[in-house]
């Protein structure tokens, strides 16, 4: 009886470690995402983002992998800031969902401006890591 309380004791504080892992493997992911916002590089985008990708934005536009990465790279609106707060995880196997509130600085063709947003976004565990999966904002 010992040995399979050991073995129990064993196998939980395993799935513990792996829970904890995958929980700090998530949020650098939403973090490199922060960032490659207000810098963008195509190449850390699409590693970052899989290939079908829905990307919503609260004003409704709805884009695609493609979609969304030219228009980081265009600038048209340019994140200056980024601030996240109020962020939630949730991990069932290999997929998650995030929510947090992000209030930024920005350019919108050149005049400034600033957002305050909820955002939820959904990613899925790869071989390479977590991908941005789905990703939808609404005004607050």
């Amino acid at each position: 009886m010992k040995r399979f309380f050991r073995l129990f004791a064993v196998i939980l504080l395993l799935t513990t470690l792996n829970s904890q892992a995958q929980l700090k493997s998530l949020e650098a992911s939403v973090e490199e995402l922060t960032e490659l916002l207000i810098n963008p590089n195509k190449g850390d985008l699409q590693s970052l983002s899989h290939f079908k990708l829905s990307y919503g934005h609260s004003s409704g536009l709805v884009e695609n992998r493609d979609e969304f990465i030219a228009a980081l790279l265009k600038a048209d609106f340019d994140f200056q800031e980024i601030d996240i707060s109020n962020q939630s995880i949730e991990i069932i196997d290999k997929t998650a969902i995030v929510r947090h509130d992000m209030k930024a600085k920005a350019l919108s063709l050149g005049k400034p401006t600033s957002i305050n947003l909820r955002i939820m976004t959904v990613w899925l565990k790869q071989k390479k890591g977590w991908v941005l999966f789905a990703r939808q904002a609404v005004k607050i």
